[in-house]
């Protein structure tokens, strides 16, 4: 065989190899499982009612910077937990992030 096809073998080898690593690496995100899609549901009716509240004038531009600010920690939160669990989120953390997206909710109903 000639050596350069040879090499060109060995380096399509090497490079399908590394491909196919980087692939297994990467962790399967679930943007769409429904416990995800759930928290996240609620966290932009939440950003919503604080837009709709801001403008009705019942809210202050500080409240409402507090409340999205709260929301935005949610978010990441529910992000990090994924990330932890191969895109998706348990039924515990789920939990934990509704009461936490029920705190801000009942402080709007005031």
């Amino acid at each position: 065989m000639n050596a350069t096809f040879v090499k060109f073998v060995m380096g399509a080898a090497l490079i399908t190899s590394l491909s196919a690593g980087v692939a297994l690496a990467e962790p399967h995100w679930d943007a769409a499982h429904p416990r995800r899609a759930e928290v996240t549901a609620r966290a932009e009716n939440l950003d919503r009612r604080i837009s709709a509240e801001r403008r009705d004038g019942e809210l202050s531009r500080g409240q409402a910077h507090v409340l999205r600010a709260a929301d935005t920690r949610i978010l990441a939160r529910e992000r990090f937990d994924a990330r932890r669990h191969d895109g998706h989120i348990s039924r515990a953390e789920q939990m934990r992030l509704n009461r936490s997206e029920n705190r801000i909710s009942r402080h709007l109903d005031r």
